[in-house]
């Protein structure tokens, strides 16, 4: 049987977990985002507290854009890309940039992390 994850939120053990997941995907997030943004020269705020405030508030937004469905959740992805040109003195393409460099990392961090724990991921199965 598979449980939805908001079934687990009814206990304080649950919302006490959701609360850890959500603070470890925050950290992974800000470590992938800090190392894209090293790539760019002219980007200001690298440091780790810069990135983790900027990863907040992205999520916040982007949580709350995607409310309103996939317009909202368009909307919210472009003031993302607002959030960061501004927070690190970057152009809104290179904000763009960092974030597509930012996903390719966290991919191949998702597939090394995978390699070694032993998870597979069928992307072509049906």
């Amino acid at each position: 049987m598979i449980l939805s994850w908001i079934d687990n939120l009814s206990t304080p053990a649950g919302v006490l977990f959701a609360i850890l997941l959500f603070i470890i995907f925050l950290l992974v997030i800000t470590l992938v985002l800090k190392i894209a943004i090293g790539f760019v020269d002219k980007a200001k705020n690298k440091n780790f507290g810069q990135v983790f405030i900027t990863v907040l508030v992205c999520t916040v937004v982007v949580a709350i854009s995607s409310i309103f469905g996939i317009i909202g959740l368009v909307i919210g992805v472009i003031i993302m890309f607002a959030i960061i040109s501004v927070r690190h003195s970057t152009g809104f393409v290179t904000a763009i940039g960092i974030v597509v460099i930012a996903f390719i990392i966290y991919i191949i961090l998702a597939f090394i992390l995978g390699f070694f724990l032993g998870i597979t991921i069928s992307l072509f199965s049906l």
